[in-house]
């Protein structure tokens, strides 16, 4: 008889790191599955065959050369990298279906790109709330951002949000100030690592501020 376990590279760490003598003597070898393999013509090809397979076993309708090409670009926007495709082929598979529905909403015997694409954007709709919250907070003017001219020591940056199956970009204004001296205000908390992020970020908005009020002429030191 033979055991084989499958999880992630955290159980598997939980299960080691304890003195627990029968895993180890239970499970002697160890293997790792990467979620991502390199575009090639072969693998291009077996991903059109899994395409065909999954068609044959769920009854779906057989997808065009256009349709399984934006699976297979939907498979490399996945893991964000134009040389690699995802492996993670339970997410494939149930585009594949929501595809195939969309076909027969619009009456098609084939499903063609378009399918795929409606199916793409109704996963994103259901997944961008976050995104869409934050988006209004631009529009409103709650997240500060300036769009044209040039500021000195001002640029506006991105930082990616990845909530698991859906991931998107939040703007934000990054800024720098300069004044005399080396560490202006200086946090007594954060030098000995007993505060918090949150107190980190306002104790540095408020060094910047008086920085630039109080320190362009002479050093400026406060604790």
């Amino acid at each position: 008889i033979k055991v084989i376990i499958t999880g992630d590279e955290s159980t598997y760490r939980l299960l080691t790191t304890v003195d627990n003598e029968d895993f180890w003597d239970l499970f002697k070898v160890k293997a790792e599955f990467d979620n991502k393999v390199d575009i090639t013509p072969d693998n291009i090809d077996a991903y059109c065959a899994f395409i065909c397979r999954t068609c044959e076993d769920e009854g779906l309708r057989a997808f065009d050369a256009n349709g399984a090409a934006r699976v297979i670009e939907f498979a490399a926007r996945m893991v964000s990298d134009q040389k690699k495709l995802s492996t993670r082929f339970g997410q494939i598979k149930d585009l594949l279906i929501e595809s195939d529905y969309w076909a027969g909403q619009a009456s098609c015997e084939l499903v063609l790109g378009e399918h795929v694409e409606q199916a793409v954007n109704k996963k994103i709709h259901r997944l961008n709330i976050v995104e869409e919250r934050v988006q209004e907070m631009v529009e409103n003017g709650s997240v500060l951002l300036d769009f044209t001219g040039s500021v000195v020591g001002q640029v506006n940056g991105l930082a990616v949000y990845d909530l698991g199956d859906f991931s998107f970009g939040r703007p934000s204004r990054i800024t720098a100030q300069t004044f005399a001296g080396r560490e202006g205000v200086i946090n007594i908390e954060r030098e000995a690592s007993l505060s918090g992020s949150t107190h980190d970020k306002g104790v540095l908005i408020l060094s910047g501020y008086l920085g630039a009020k109080f320190g362009q002429e002479r050093p400026l030191t406060l604790s």
